[in-house]
């Protein structure tokens, strides 16, 4: 049975049935609004984070899992990497040094050194002598570097002028530096990567293609344990197979270097026997 009543918020007519909710008892209001929506409590010690199963069987990790590639693994990516770790640039120098040309990275720090500089007024300035002596040391004919025969004529011509009239703006050696890391970005860096020197180094540093979540150490066996079991037929009988680990990963790893070696040899003998030539 039911009784049509009126509504408080205006003429619409309602309907009560009788298994509605009850009005609440007068004096009691906040104690039903409790009962039917208790308080929101935070969870002492903040969000925890859902366990996600392993995204290894898909061939990638989750987006923020991948760890970082290490340093000498960087260098590989460009000459900007490899000149802005120091270890990276004593094993990029020693290389050099044996292929008879340090000087080109000497003079490219130099040059940064120069540009860092404060102005400094008169001829008695750091800024003049440390001028004069990238002049002397790396750009006039007679010091016979490798710098002084691989940048243009007019770039030497325009920083002689410069030096004899104390025009010393922080740009001086700008064009210079550019000429020279062009030649460093096109020759010595490629060789450097193809070097026993940098391999050598790779083969000490014991880079791995897997990262410690692929490991399949006894310490690591929750890792497998994560993933979904394959669809299994009513008549047949479940057996493990382990499955071969292959790398997706594009970035340039140990492996993929030593498995470059030979090639590597082989431009090894085809770079420029002398850089003094030209």
């Amino acid at each position: 049975m039911s009784i049509c009543v009126r509504s408080g918020h205006g003429d619409m007519p309602g309907r009560f049935n009788e298994d509605a909710p009850r009005p609440p008892i007068p004096g009691e209001e906040d104690s039903y609004i409790s009962a039917v929506h208790p308080p929101y409590l935070p969870r002492p010690g903040g969000p925890s984070a859902t366990p996600r199963r392993s995204d290894l069987d898909l061939g990638f990790e989750p987006e923020g899992c991948a760890s970082p590639a290490p340093p000498h693994l960087r260098w590989a990516e460009s000459l900007h990497f490899l000149l802005d770790d120091r270890d990276g640039t004593a094993l990029f120098r020693a290389f050099l040094l044996q292929e008879g040309c340090s000087d080109l990275l000497d003079f490219w720090f130099a040059c940064s050194g120069f540009r860092k500089l404060p102005p400094a007024g008169g001829h008695d300035g750091r800024r003049l002598r440390l001028a004069k002596a990238i002049y002397r040391k790396y750009i006039t004919d007679s010091g016979g570097g490798v710098v002084a025969r691989k940048i243009k004529p007019a770039t030497k011509s325009f920083i002689r002028e410069c030096v004899c009239r104390a025009q010393l703006d922080s740009a001086l050696f700008e064009q210079a530096q550019v000429e020279v890391q062009t030649l460093m970005e096109e020759h010595t860096y490629p060789l450097f990567l193809k070097s026993d020197v940098y391999l050598a180094f790779v083969q000490r540093s014991g880079a791995d293609d897997n990262s410690p979540r692929r490991s399949t150490s006894p310490g690591n066996q929750e890792t497998s344990l994560t993933r979904y079991l394959p669809t299994l037929m009513e008549d047949k009988e479940w057996t493990e197979r382990t499955e071969p680990c292959h790398a997706h990963s594009g970035r340039l790893t140990q492996k993929l270097l030593m498995k470059t070696a030979t090639q590597r040899s082989t431009a090894n003998q085809m770079r420029p026997d002398h850089w003094e030539a030209k």
